[in-house]
């Protein structure tokens, strides 16, 4: 790095001022700065290269500031100080030459995409992933994720389709779930109102964590529900394709409170449904749709299989006994 005059001028000052003892801390970390802004590689200078650097530093600064006769007159008190403004020069010289700056991580810019009641959307990620929102989801997901772990944020219901890739593991971040993968196919849902969160395998690996347990290991076919309040797991074997139907519109209820199965509801028609009757809330229900039913046709059924009434006006239905 070339020094213009100014600088010289400066560097002089700085010199004195540590050689004569009389630098101020912030004297010492201009000088730190100004070594730091020097361009040396390590592996450009030898030991003995540096030993005789210091060598000359002693000598020149030496004669820098006391002259050719104050040199001979006072060398070995003066040779003292000057030894101690070259060490002091020198261990910022080697600190220079070793240092080198940790790997600047690029910063990782997310993107938000959010499906409101009755909408799906499909979002492909920079590495060919694919994801499918269910309704009333919001999904945080990275544009860049370089050659870091690929990390993604859920609030609702998404199908992930995800590339293969040893190097970077696939971690979505389901509320207190953290799902682990390399390239595999399966289901995540995590409604904030709903009891469970689940995770579903279609094919591949995954790994579950939940907290205060150990991690799950699930295989295609498996799936695990989460009770959020209690903070219990439970893994068993269903029909993958069943819970996946929701792609295509297609509803799975199975042994699930009355209340949960309005709320999927409202969120899939875009509707609101007020349970009259309280003891019609924790009713358990099982039901299987097709996705080409309407509203009033997954009701009728529901009614039949629940025993209880109904009524519709425009978006808003109450049940009650």
């Amino acid at each position: 790095m070339p020094i213009m005059n100014d600088q010289q001028d400066d560097l002089n000052e700085l010199y004195r001022k540590v050689f004569q003892g009389s630098a101020s801390p912030g004297d010492k970390e201009k000088l730190v700065q100004w070594m730091a802004g020097l361009d040396i590689r390590r592996e450009d200078i030898s030991e003995a290269t540096l030993a005789d650097e210091q060598r000359r530093s002693r000598l020149a600064l030496h004669e820098r500031f006391n002259g050719q006769q104050a040199r001979v007159r006072h060398l070995r008190p003066w040779m003292a100080a000057a030894s101690v403004a070259a060490v002091l020069l020198g261990g910022l010289l080697v600190w220079k030459i070793n240092f080198r700056p940790p790997a600047k991580v690029p910063d990782i810019r997310y993107a938000d995409i959010y499906t409101k009641a009755g909408e799906r959307k499909m979002v492909t990620l920079q590495d060919s992933s694919r994801i499918v929102l269910n309704s009333s989801t919001h999904l945080r997901y990275p544009l860049n994720a370089g050659n870091q772990a690929r990390k993604v944020y859920l609030e609702g219901q998404a199908y992930f389709d995800v590339r293969h890739d040893n190097g970077q593991p696939f971690i979505v971040y389901a509320g207190k779930l953290e799902v682990r993968v390399l390239g595999t196919s399966f289901d995540v849902s995590n409604y904030t109102e709903d009891k469970d969160a689940s995770v579903t395998v279609a094919s591949g690996k995954v790994a579950v964590a939940v907290p205060a347990a150990a991690a799950h290991t699930l295989l295609p076919g498996e799936q695990l529900t989460y009770d959020k309040k209690n903070g219990v797991a439970d893994e068993h074997t269903v029909d993958a394709s069943a819970y996946l139907s929701w792609q295509k519109g297609a509803q799975v209820f199975r042994n699930k409170e009355l209340r949960e199965v309005c709320r999927s509801l409202e969120r899939n028609y875009g509707v609101k449904i007020h349970i009259k009757t309280p003891a019609l809330e924790k009713q358990k229900m099982n039901l299987r749709t097709k996705g080409t039913e309407d509203i009033a046709g997954v009701l009728k059924m529901l009614a039949v299989t629940g025993e209880f009434r109904y009524s519709i006006k425009d978006t808003t239905i109450v049940l009650w006994k």
